[in-house]
């Protein structure tokens, strides 16, 4: 069966999301750089943005880092039509309703949606 259509919306929401990645990280560690040359700060104020901008740059790491593993993955066994296509339909909604207010978020979503109801055609 072809599955084209959802092979290119896996592949381009994980395409977006590699580049989301790397736009928040940069922008995350300016803002490490200018926590590290505080004007009116004092020691605590600077600590707690430190520490709070790592968990926060640390979750993010690890929830879109996942995403694009398992986007790429899932893109390429929806490419090759594999016999567990379907489970990873089941894995891009998983995706897409984790990341539901992004572009890619939606694009996993609708991928995964098309790839579960898509029926298999069976000739006798």
């Amino acid at each position: 069966m072809n599955r084209r259509t959802e092979y290119i919306l896996a592949l381009i929401g994980a395409i977006v999301n590699t580049i989301v990645i790397g736009c928040v990280g940069m922008l995350v560690m300016i803002g490490f750089i200018a926590s590290f040359f505080p004007e009116d700060f004092s020691a605590g104020d600077v600590l707690f943005g430190v520490i709070g901008l790592g968990i926060y740059f640390l979750f993010f790491l690890l929830l879109m880092g996942a995403s694009v593993v398992l986007g790429f993955i899932s893109a390429n066994k929806l490419k090759y039509n594999a016999p567990e296509a379907k489970n990873w339909g089941v894995v891009l909604i998983v995706l897409g309703g984790l990341q539901i207010a992004s572009i890619h978020g939606i694009l996993y979503l609708i991928s995964g949606i098309m790839t579960v109801v898509k029926r298999e055609n069976s000739y006798n």
